[in-house]
């Protein structure tokens, strides 16, 4: 039965007829992920899935292709993101007719629209802290290439103060340092990872007293207990009155597996409840406000806690 559908995939995908191909694609994956446990799933991923030619053809697809090489090799997925961004260095010239195609479909799933609603969103939360605080310091972790920053009019228009950029990946920083450098964008290289296991306070990288801190890509990789750890450590440095914000890849997804297999795109998924689980380690008398939101697609959420001045 799963080698028929593959076989399936595979011929309708040779010849064009793509949408159609990968919605029954991933609504098969999804079933038989949800009808299976851990182990048995990864070792159809293994033996079954990925050995398939289907693969191949799957892989003409930058998004999905680059994306499974880069995490095979542990490399930053800063990169993909521009893909999904349809940011103007991308080039899709060594790009097949069929990996166009391909990459049409997965850059319009759900999730895909969501990481570019979530750039926007977030350049207009650095423009709604703008304009209540004079020029407003700024400490995003882990930025991948802060592409949001190109949505924010407050940065372009100097109304921003001090802007750090706080990663592990100095590919990633580099870039950021040329392309956003000449707005006031500082960033400084670091692994995030001695803070996610309790070694370590955003105080000794420096980080204290912020208007505003942001995580856009980070919670979808840390397991609950380095979550909370990450997410205490924002308050704390976060200043009275100021706001902390983390997003996260909300569960439920309707591609999910089609990614894990094929990409092995594995995001750390939550629900609701357990994004704001994660909100127990900050005392409920030091909040002022908290905003849960998601994207029109429901597949990110946005989580805003906002300290109390007193």
């Amino acid at each position: 039965m799963v080698q028929d559908f593959l076989n399936e995939t595979y011929a309708a995908l040779l010849q064009g007829e793509v949408g159609a191909a990968l919605t029954l694609l991933s609504a098969e994956l999804s079933q038989i992920r949800q009808q299976t446990h851990d182990v048995e799933w990864t070792e159809l991923v293994r033996d079954v899935f990925r050995p398939h030619p289907v693969t191949r053809l799957i892989h003409e697809d930058p998004l999905i292709g680059r994306g499974f090489h880069y995490a095979r090799n542990h490399r930053s997925n800063a990169t993909l993101f521009d893909y999904i961004y349809y940011y103007r260095p991308v080039d899709m010239d060594d790009v097949s007719s069929l990996g166009r195609a391909l990459f049409t479909y997965t850059s319009n799933t759900p999730l895909a629209r969501a990481i570019r609603y979530r750039r926007s969103y977030i350049g207009r939360m650095l423009d709604a802290v703008a304009a209540e605080v004079d020029r407003p310091s700024v400490v995003v972790l882990e930025p991948g290439h802060l592409r949001e920053v190109e949505f924010s009019f407050a940065l372009s228009q100097g109304e921003i103060g001090d802007f750090v950029a706080l990663g592990g990946d100095e590919e990633s920083l580099e870039r950021i340092a040329r392309t956003y450098g000449p707005e006031g964008v500082r960033v400084r290289c670091t692994s995030l990872r001695g803070m996610a296991y309790g070694r370590h306070s955003l105080a000794d990288y420096g980080v204290g007293g912020e208007d505003f801190i942001y995580a856009p890509i980070l919670f979808n990789y840390l397991h609950d207990g380095q979550a909370r750890t990450v997410l205490s450590q924002m308050w704390q440095a976060v200043r009275p009155g100021g706001r902390i914000l983390i997003c996260n890849a909300l569960a439920d997804q309707s591609h999910a597996a089609f990614f894990e297999c094929f990409a092995d795109w594995l995001p750390h998924y939550r629900t609701w409840l357990e994004i704001a689980a994660l909100a127990q380690v900050i005392p409920a008398e030091e909040v002022a406000a908290l905003t849960l939101e998601d994207d029109p697609n429901h597949a990110m959420g946005f989580f805003m806690v906002q300290k109390d001045v007193a």
